[in-house]
Order: C-alpha cells, then sequence, then structure tokens
C-alpha cells in the first residue's frame, strides 16, 4: 500500500512538474531564450524532472518509514533502559551532524553534475541538428572532444559523489556498532548491579538492531534526497526567472 501510494503520486507530482516546468518556459520572453540553450532546457525537462520522479517513487516512502521506525525504537528502547539509550543518543548524534554535512555536499555535486549533463545535451543536439556541417568540415573529433569535456567532469563529480556515500556509510556503520559494544558493557555493569534482566537487555539489543538496519536505510536514501535537491535546484532557478517583457 505504501510504495503504491507514493508511486501514483511521484507519477503526480512528475505530470504536474512537467507541466509546470513547460508552460513556465514557453512563456519566457526571447531574452531568456539568448541566453540559455535548448539542450539545456531539454535536459532540465527530462532527465531532471525523471530524477526527482524516480526518487519520490521509492527512496522518500522508505526514508520516511525509517524515520517513523527510528523515532519509535527509540521511545521503546527508552522505556527499556534509559541509561543504555542515552549511550546510543552518543552514537546517534554524530550521525545527525554529519547528515547534514553530506546533504549539503551531495547537493552541490549533483547541481554540478546537473549542469553539465545539460552542456552535454547542447553540444548532441548541436552536432546532430548540423550534422551536415560537421560532415563537410570534417569536424567529428572536434565534436566528441567538446561532448567528452562536459562528460569528464560529469564522471569527476559522479566518483566524488560515491566517495562521500561510501564514507558516510562506514561512518554511520562504525558508530551504530560501536554504541552497540558500548552497550553490551555497560548492560553487564548494570546486570552486575541487578538493574536490568538478561529478558530486558535481550529485548534492547533487538531493538538496537533494528535501529542499525533504519539507519542503514536513512544512509542509504540520504544520497538521493540530495539528488533530488540538486535537481530541483536547476529547475526552480529556470522557473523563477522573471522576463522583462510579459508576454
Amino acid at each position: 500500500m505504501r510504495a503504491a501510494i507514493f508511486n501514483i503520486l511521484s507519477e503526480r507530482i512528475a505530470r504536474n512538474l512537467r507541466r509546470d516546468f513547460y508552460e513556465s518556459i514557453i512563456n519566457k520572453d526571447v531574452a531568456f531564450f539568448d541566453d540559455r540553450r535548448t539542450g539545456d532546457l531539454i535536459s532540465r525537462l527530462n532527465a531532471d524532472v525523471q530524477t526527482i520522479q524516480d526518487s519520490l517513487g521509492s527512496t522518500i516512502s522508505m526514508f520516511l518509514r525509517a524515520i517513523f521506525f527510528i523515532l519509535c525504537v527509540l521511545i521503546i528502547m527508552l522505556v527499556i533502559s534509559p541509561e543504555l539509550t542515552g549511550m546510543t543518543f552518543a552514537g546517534v548524534i554524530p550521525l545527525v551532524i554529519v547528515t547534514k554535512l553530506q546533504i549539503s555536499m551531495m547537493r552541490t555535486l549533483q547541481r554540478k553534475i546537473s549542469t553539465y549533463k545539460g552542456k552535454m545535451n547542447n553540444v548532441a543536439e548541436e552536432s546532430f541538428s548540423n550534422v551536415r556541417t560537421v560532415k563537410a568540415f570534417a569536424n567529428e573529433q572536434a565534436e566528441v572532444k567538446r561532448f567528452m569535456e562536459s562528460n569528464v567532469v560529469v564522471l569527476q563529480a559522479g566518483r566524488k559523489n560515491a566517495i562521500i556515500k561510501a564514507v558516510f556509510a562506514f561512518f554511520t556503520q562504525f558508530m551504530l556498532y560501536s554504541a552497540m559494544a558500548a552497550v553490551v558493557y555497560i548492560a553487564s555493569i548494570l546486570y552486575q548491579d541487578g538493574k536490568i534482566t538478561i529478558g530486558q537487555l535481550s529485548s534492547y539489543l533487538f531493538y538496537m538492531t533494528m535501529l542499525n538496519w533504519n539507519f542503514m536505510m536513512v544512509s542509504w536514501t540520504i544520497g538521493t534526497l540530495a539528488n533530488i535537491m540538486g535537481s530541483s535546484d536547476k529547475i526552480v532557478e529556470i522557473v523563477d526567472y522573471v522576463p522583462a517583457i510579459d508576454s
């Protein structure tokens, strides 16, 4: 039910976004089209809207489900043992701070990727629409070189994106499993003092495993959410353009 609702919702949002974006562009003044290439606008209309649609269909629903589970599990863990939950929070709070930094970095990279993909579309559109001129001057390799300049930038930004995701995934696992190890140590002391039972400890570790799994899901979806923001930035920038002459 959740998957169906969010996928249908993403289709409707994409339909409305394409319509609004196209309507906004077609009503701009001629000066707007003088400053922007057709390939770049088509890239926004197709590639960026598709990125948003794909992400909304699955990623947003998974992200919201994971956040909901994390909040519920933390409440249950707090009821079982406030002391152990405090230790768990020591591992969770740094993750929240690092997540904010990760979103900012990946959003910037996605904006860069989106920009240079638009430039690639410009080169391809010009080359294909003027292929007779390209052939007449034997200019194929020069066009390939122009295309590859943007293509290489997209590769470099994508590589940085992948490294950031990997580092964040490592940091997430390290902090969560370190917190789990600390919880086991603190629990052994509490057990010796008679403040916690084996049953409570077993329940707590079960819920902590659920917490770890859902944090893994958040770390996986957070990169895609940053991609949505980066793609949205380029679309909003164009839509917010105010024509000098209202047509």
